[in-house]
């Protein structure tokens, strides 16, 4: 059972903010059929990047590297329903299907030619359906903080213990009380233990600030939504597969199994980083992932 219809009602009742749109340049609202996403644009030349947010952080944790990006490629950096404040359609339900139609309507709306995705966590899964699904939309991908199908499964029922985010209507009507609770909670899992207060409030405050803000955090929604995929066709495209080696919520996991989905990827590990390698080490992702593209493309 799939309980999102809670979440989609509610949300897809809400108007675009206009103060949502004034918090950094190159960012805008764009129509699409899955719904009204918040998306920042920039840069003048090179390739087009593409980001996906990994709620519940929201565009604004995208800041560093969207700067850096800007320096030698076309950065774009979004949210999908479901975190921040992207709206969707009634119809959408938060499966991978949905996710993926939009990821692709976004890529044909903005007109920019094939992209780059550099996705993580869930939405890595997303980036290669898209890849293999609508290969002329995807230059190459860099794939982040994503082990093989099969390993991401067991790592979220590792983290839903007892299952709350999996239980339909109950993980919507806890993260519809306690987001703000459950986003502190994650951060702590998430950021290597012996992170900087500083450094951890860099992550902690902007996404308390999305949510106090009318911002949204479904992560039951999109738990449940996983559920439907049934595994991931391997891609061609050329594959940077980015890793955090203090990610205490992925111990467990075979790094490097993400091969099984992109047979020829090169591995970087940022042994310091967490679960946010490329947010939380934004120069040395600028660099990895400039040097993967200059070999590959």
């Amino acid at each position: 059972m799939n309980a999102s219809w809670i979440d989609t009602l509610r949300l897809s009742r809400r108007e675009p903010r206009a103060d949502a749109v004034d918090t950094r340049p190159g960012v805008r609202w764009v129509e699409l059929p899955s719904g009204t996403l918040r998306v920042r644009t920039g840069g003048h030349g090179g390739p087009v990047v593409v980001s996906i947010t990994d709620p519940p952080n929201v565009i604004e944790h995208h800041d560093r590297v969207f700067e850096l990006l800007e320096g030698w490629a076309r950065p774009v950096c979004a949210e999908l329903p479901g975190g921040g404040f992207s709206i969707p359609a009634r119809s959408l339900r938060f499966t991978f299907d949905d996710a993926a139609a939009a990821v692709a309507e976004l890529l044909e709306e903005l007109e920019l030619g094939p992209s780059v995705l550099a996705f993580s966590c869930g939405s890595a899964y997303i980036a290669l359906k898209v890849a293999a699904e609508r290969p002329e939309l995807v230059s190459a991908l860099a794939l982040i903080q994503a082990p093989a199908w099969r390993e991401e499964v067991q790592w979220c029922r590792r983290l839903d213990k007892p299952p709350v985010m999996r239980a339909p209507v109950l993980g919507q009507l806890v993260m519809m009380a306690a987001d703000r609770a459950v986003a502190r909670r994650w951060y702590d899992k998430a950021l290597p233990r012996d992170v900087p207060d500083e450094r951890r409030r860099s992550f902690v405050d902007p996404a308390l600030e999305a949510l106090r803000a009318g911002g949204a955090f479904c992560l039951a929604s999109l738990f449940q939504g996983m559920v439907g995929a049934r595994g991931f066709q391997p891609v061609d495209q050329p594959t940077l597969a980015v890793w955090g080696g203090a990610d205490r919520t992925h111990r467990r996991s075979d790094s490097r199994s993400i091969a099984e989905h992109a047979p020829e990827a090169r591995f970087v590990e940022f042994p310091e980083a967490g679960h946010f390698p490329d947010l939380e080490e934004p120069e040395r992702f600028s660099e990895a992932l400039r040097d993967h593209l200059r070999r590959s493309l």
